[in-house]
């Protein structure tokens, strides 16, 4: 099972494609969260080449992006493919304030109608925090989403809350915030990013990160101070949770 953005759905992960359009699918099969497509390299194959019995990994791939950016998701589990999807509740554009609903809405339910046993133990991936980071800088003036470290936090516990009552016997392998700044520095006069939009190092979907000049380090350095704070507060949730050793999660 797996939570998440378009990371963890694996959406733009084959790059740039000769069918223009490809480019914008989610390959949820190669996931590495949640992907159990043959032959890919993903959590999943390599849990079932120890136990072959494993299921749930996404399989194939979406044509087009699943969107869930704060309030802009589809209600219920219209946001779905779960032919593909599997138990990969990711969402592209997802924020931390999304996880609720890709808990209670899309996985919870497909568990029943799996009709897994509360017993069976699983495997839960959760990864999230590099949409928030992107829209922080305008947040203060449009206010699309939290970005405070005490906002994370309940978020990131309220959803582990839900997977310990919903889906009991998980072990949930919670990753840290990764320093988005980096892609800066990292795609910086690179041509191949420019393909698509012909305008150089310009990217509609995390201007916090490719702003230039002094506003762009500005922000940045925003971005890298959040990220700090939500990696310790992440530190903080999973070292209580260990220390009360929940016998379901």
């Amino acid at each position: 099972m797996a939570l998440g953005d378009s990371i963890t759905a694996s959406a733009f992960s084959r790059g740039i494609q000769s069918d223009f359009f490809k480019s914008f699918s989610e390959w949820r099969g190669e996931s590495y969260a949640g992907g159990m497509d043959p032959g890919a390299i993903t959590i999943p194959n390599l849990i079932k080449y120890y136990k072959p019995s494993l299921t749930g990994g996404s399989l194939g791939s979406n044509p087009g992006i699943e969107l869930c950016y704060g309030p802009l998701c589809l209600p219920g589990d219209a946001g779905w493919n779960s032919k593909v999807d599997q138990l990969n509740a990711a969402q592209s554009g997802a924020l931390a304030s999304n996880l609720l609903h890709e808990v209670r809405d899309y996985l919870i339910p497909q568990i029943k109608k799996r009709n897994i046993p509360a017993s069976a133990y699983k495997y839960l991936n959760l990864q999230i925090g590099s949409n928030d980071l992107c829209g922080m800088c305008f947040q203060s003036i449009l206010n699309p989403g939290p970005s405070t470290a005490d906002a994370f936090e309940k978020n990131i516990r309220e959803t582990l809350e839900a997977i310990r009552t919903g889906i009991p016997n998980t072990v949930v392998n919670v990753l840290g915030v990764f320093k988005v700044s980096d892609v800066y520095t990292m795609t910086l006069n690179q041509p191949y990013c420019s393909q698509i939009l012909p305008v150089p190092h310009v990217n509609l979907e995390c201007p916090c990160m490719l702003l230039g000049g002094a506003i762009g380090n500005a922000t940045r350095s925003a971005m890298d101070s959040l990220q700090s704070q939500w990696n310790e507060r992440l530190a903080k949730i999973a070292k209580e949770y260990q220390q009360k050793r929940y016998p379901d999660l």
